[in-house]
Formats: structure tokens, sequence, C-alpha cells
């Protein structure tokens, strides 16, 4: 006589997780991530259909309305998209209603809201590095020029200095930047 035990692994806690819950991940694909990338640039006025003298005043600058997207359920998404860019935490409770009639449930909302604020945190990096980058730029300039004033008056010769702190600044921009170099 053979005695089979069936053990059902849905149900047996997960030894790895140490009884935390796992939720789904909200997978988007390439539409999604697309819309998601192109809210970013878009503003509150893209969201609403533009009144009467807005269409006038773009009429004429020469500037063309931003229709929605066709797709309801992408245009959800973009709308969620940029409000949350825009109000953070201060998003009306609203919208979470709307983009969940959309078809996104809450953990994909949550992910929307963390590739929002990772583009949010990435753009302040990059705006405090161009800073950076601009402030190194004016001080390797201040010196430069303070190379090139001491060459002209030791050689009494203002191209050979302008040449001269040329070739310094040149090697020095390609020390700071090894990339340049290559």
């Amino acid at each position: 006589m053979t005695i089979m035990a069936y053990v059902q692994f849905e149900q047996m806690p997960d030894a790895s997780a140490a009884g935390a819950v796992r939720h789904p991940r909200a997978e988007f694909g390439a539409i999604e991530r697309e819309v998601l990338r192109l809210s970013y640039g878009d503003t509150r006025s893209s969201l609403g259909v533009p009144g009467r003298f807005a269409r006038i005043g773009g009429w004429l600058a020469g500037r063309r309305a931003k229709p929605g997207l066709a797709d309801r359920r992408l245009e959800a998404l973009r709308r969620y998209a940029v409000l949350y860019r825009l109000d953070g935490e201060a998003l009306d409770p609203a919208e979470d209603i709307a983009i969940a009639a959309a078809g996104f449930d809450r953990h994909a909302l949550r992910d929307v809201q963390l590739l929002v604020d990772r583009h949010l945190a990435s753009r302040s990096h990059n705006a405090a590095s161009r800073f950076r980058s601009v402030l190194t730029f004016l001080g390797g300039t201040v010196v430069l020029g303070a190379v090139a004033l001491l060459l002209q008056q030791a050689t009494d010769d203002l191209a050979v200095s302008a040449i001269v702190s040329g070739i310094l600044g040149a090697t020095a921009a390609s020390l700071h930047h090894p990339a340049a170099r290559a």
C-alpha cells in the first residue's frame, strides 16, 4: 500500500520572506513607459481643453494646443503622472479614483509615483551638476585670464600668452574630463 501526500504550495509560508507581505509588481509596457517619459515635460495646461482666449492667443503666437492621448487609459496615466509631479502628496484623491477607473491598481500608482520621484531626483541632481560645471568653468576662466595676464607681462606678447593659456586650459579640461580625451 502506497501513501501519497499532496501539498498546496500557495498556502505554505515563504521561508525566505520571513513573514513579509509580497505584492505583485505592476509591469508597465513600452507604451506606458513612453507615456510616463513624455509626461515629464507636460504642464498643467496640457491636461485641459484650452479656452477661447487661450486658443486665440496660441493661434497668434503660433502655438498649437497639445491634444490629449486618444487612448483613455494612457491619457489617465499621463494625467496622473503630470499632476503627481506638480502636486506631489497633495494630489487630489479624486485623481486616484479616476486612474483606478482607468484600470490601474494601487501598486501601479505606487510605481508611477516612484518613477516620477526618480525623475525629479535625477533632474535636481542634473541641475546641481550643471551648476557645479558652470562654477568650474567660471573659475577656470578667471585662472586662465590671470595666467594670460602674467605671461603677457613676462613676454610683452599678447598672442603668445593667449596661446599658452589656451593650451593650459585645454590640458586642464582634458584632465578634468578624461572622456573628452577619447
